[in-house]
């Protein structure tokens, strides 16, 4: 079965203003005071010592701030309403801006829409439905969705040293207020990230054999994303050796990434190769039997352009 992961790149490539370079340009280009006053308020909480140019930011960049910031004792006591504001505006200018037109449809994405099982997208919007000929298609929005009339989650998941999903409590008390770790807003849908992701799970558990990624880059924001995918994708082999006689036996899972930047990409499944063995998941075997081992890849990779 099919996996499709959609990221912000995915919008961007359809020419979709919705990173977070452009929603901050949006706040500078306001007039209204109240969108000042939340900009100085951001740029305040994303300075560095290192002069890291704010407007160059990727959202994973910026969640990871707030990582950074609410993972400590000494977080500004503001910080939680603050990221409920910057959300909320953020809710707005989403919904203004996907009423602006509709996408046009790229060709090699429409074919890997056809013969997909299930969608799992980081984004907010749903500019993906476009290329959805199927109705039967799961599609999962991790991080909320503007139709579901609730704010996005913005922030860090905190899933610590823990392999288990189930084991780890995402809920604390900011101002006598019980909200989700990550996500920083104080909607019961999100408090409820974890358990959103444990249906997914049980979902497709053992089930998904290619996976397609398209414009997202595996933030460390998103550490649960290794997690999930170890668990839903096909089971292989739990030892490094396997029996020439039950070679066949072990089945690859393919991953195939669209990309801009052929370096980039490298990298990326260099990250998600490193990450996935970190949960378990291995990405070779070494088949035995013969006169000298061999060894078999069983996560295999494709770099593919938009």
């Amino acid at each position: 079965m099919k996996l499709i992961i959609l990221g912000n790149g995915f919008d961007l490539h359809h020419n979709y203003e919705t990173s977070f370079n452009h929603f901050r340009t949006h706040l500078k280009n306001s007039i209204i005071a109240e969108d000042q006053n939340l900009l100085s308020k951001i740029d305040d909480l994303i300075k560095d010592d290192k002069s890291k140019q704010k407007y160059n930011l990727l959202w994973n960049d910026f969640e990871s701030i707030i990582g950074e910031i609410m993972n400590t004792e000494n977080y500004k006591s503001n910080t939680p309403s603050l990221i409920e504001e910057f959300t909320e505006k953020f809710y707005k200018y989403l919904l203004s801006i996907s009423k602006i037109k509709t996408p046009q449809i790229n060709s090699r994405l429409a074919l890997e829409f056809e013969n997909t099982d299930t969608v799992l997208s980081f984004n907010y919007t749903s500019f993906y439905s476009n290329y959805i000929k199927n109705s039967n298609i799961n599609v999962f929005h991790i991080h909320g969705t503007l139709s579901s009339n609730n704010l996005p989650i913005i922030g860090y998941y905190y899933l610590g040293t823990s392999r288990d999903l189930e084991s780890v409590d995402y809920s604390k008390r900011y101002g006598g207020k019980l909200i989700h770790k990550s996500a920083l807003s104080y909607k019961q849908n999100e408090i409820d990230l974890d358990s959103r992701i444990r249906e997914y799970i049980q979902l497709w558990k053992n089930k998904i054999s290619e996976i397609v990624i398209v414009g997202y880059s595996f933030g460390s924001s998103d550490s649960h994303i290794y997690h999930i995918l170890n668990k839903i994708m096909i089971k292989q082999r739990n030892s490094d050796f396997v029996p020439k006689s039950l070679s066949k036996s072990v089945k690859a899972v393919k991953f195939t990434i669209y990309s801009f930047n052929k370096d980039n990409s490298i990298q990326l499944i260099e990250k998600i190769k490193e990450n996935l063995s970190k949960v378990g998941r291995r990405y070779s075997v070494k088949i035995t039997g013969g006169i000298k081992s061999k060894e078999k890849n069983i996560l295999t990779f494709e770099l593919k352009e938009y």
